[in-house]
C-alpha cells in the first residue's frame, strides 16, 4: 500500500504473513485425497493432486525412493519438507508427501540412544 509517499504493509493478504499462510497451506495440503503407495505406482489416480502419508522416517526414505525424490534427511527431518510436506510432480500429478494431520515430531524406526 502506498499512503502519501510512505510505504505501508500489513497483513490483508493471505501470502504475506506467515503464520496466515502457513494455516491456508496445510489446510490446502490436508483436503485433498489420500491415497496409498501402491495407489500411486499403480496409476490408479483419479485426481490430478493426491497425498501420500508416512510415518516413519524409514517409510519417508522407502517412498521417496520408490517415486525418485530426494530422501535425505537432515536431524530426521526430510530436506526438501516445508512444514512436514514434501510435494512433488508424479506422471503429472502433483504429490504431497505428508506426515499424520497433527503430528509434530519427527521420529525415528528404531529407538533413541541416550548419551550421557
Amino acid at each position: 500500500m502506498f499512503l502519501s509517499g510512505v510505504e505501508t504493509f500489513s497483513c490483508l493478504t493471505v501470502f504475506v504473513c506467515q503464520d496466515e499462510y502457513d494455516r491456508h497451506y496445510l489446510d490446502d495440503v490436508y483436503s485433498v485425497p489420500l491415497i496409498s503407495a501402491e495407489q500411486l505406482h499403480s496409476g490408479s489416480i483419479a485426481d490430478n493432486t493426491v497425498r501420500v502419508e508416512y510415518h516413519s522416517n524409514n517409510e519417508f526414505v522407502q517412498l521417496a525412493q520408490r517415486v525418485g525424490i530426494m530422501a535425505d534427511l537432515k536431524d530426521r527431518v526430510p530436506r526438501m519438507a516445508y512444514k512436514g510436506v514434501v510435494s512433488f510432480m508424479f506422471h503429472s500429478h502433483r504429490v504431497y508427501l505428508t506426515r499424520p494431520q497433527g503430528q509434530t515430531e519427527y521420529y525415528t524406526d528404531k529407538p533413541k540412544i541416550r548419551v550421557t
